[in-house]
């Protein structure tokens, strides 16, 4: 019986240790993922009607995919270089410039969001811990593509009974790509766990470049993404 319930964990152990490529193996990875991602101190501040309204970022999800190579150095030893599609940026939460208990036209801003759109080329080391699992550090560069903030703008009457009637909402696209450094520099620490062919990725970025050219915003980004390994050398 101790046969048959030992079997199954051998082979669970085979599987991850070969899923480990030999030395001197070249690979290739496409992977799709998402990102959670924000800009620091790049809040935005509305002037309406004597009044200056106040919006902080806050996380946003965003698609990143792309592939990467990696050499096998050594048993426990590997290096990657990869081209990835990374859309990051920020969101708001939804604000007016409305004067609690006061009858008036205002003005409300909604489904307010910061999209950078970045392609990034990460070089990476990785150490192999256990089999299949490596934990990843290098650098890596950013090339701004485009930058736009968008949100609804929607005026608004309140009435003196309370009631309150609104306008159409009105999209507002700002370009915002002159305002931001077109080149992004961070530092990606991950780790990541290979089964089979398959190989799952977690990553942060520390950023080491201001975002934003006038103050001192930076990028901050955790990847997440799943990737499928082919050896085209080995």
């Amino acid at each position: 019986m101790k046969r048959f319930f030992f079997l199954p964990l051998f082979s669970a152990f085979v599987l991850a240790v070969s899923a480990q490529s030999k030395v001197g193996t070249l690979s290739f990875i496409p992977k799709v993922g998402v990102n959670l991602s924000n800009v620091s101190g790049s809040d935005i501040m509305f002037a309406v009607q004597q009044n200056a309204v106040n919006a902080s970022p806050k996380y946003k999800a965003g698609f990143a995919g792309g592939a990467e190579f990696e050499y096998q150095l050594q048993p426990q030893y590997s290096l990657s270089l990869g081209v990835l599609y990374s859309l990051q940026g920020c969101r708001y939460k939804d604000i007016s410039d409305a004067i609690a208990g006061k009858a008036g036209q205002y003005t409300g801003y909604s489904n307010m969001a910061m999209n950078l759109h970045y392609v990034q080329v990460p070089l990476l080391f990785s150490g192999y811990v256990a089999p299949g699992l490596a934990i990843k550090a290098g650098l890596q560069a950013g090339f701004l593509l485009e930058g736009k903030t968008k949100y609804d703008e929607t005026k608004f009457i309140v009435n003196r009974d309370g009631g309150t009637v609104y306008d159409t909402p009105f999209p507002v696209s700002i370009d915002i790509k002159p305002t931001f450094h077109t080149f992004d520099m961070a530092i990606p620490l991950g780790i990541s766990y290979e089964y089979g062919h398959v190989v799952m990725d977690a990553r942060y970025n520390f950023p080491l470049t201001k975002a934003e050219k006038e103050i001192g915003s930076k990028n901050k980004c955790f990847t997440f993404s799943v990737g499928y390994k082919f050896e085209i050398l080995r």
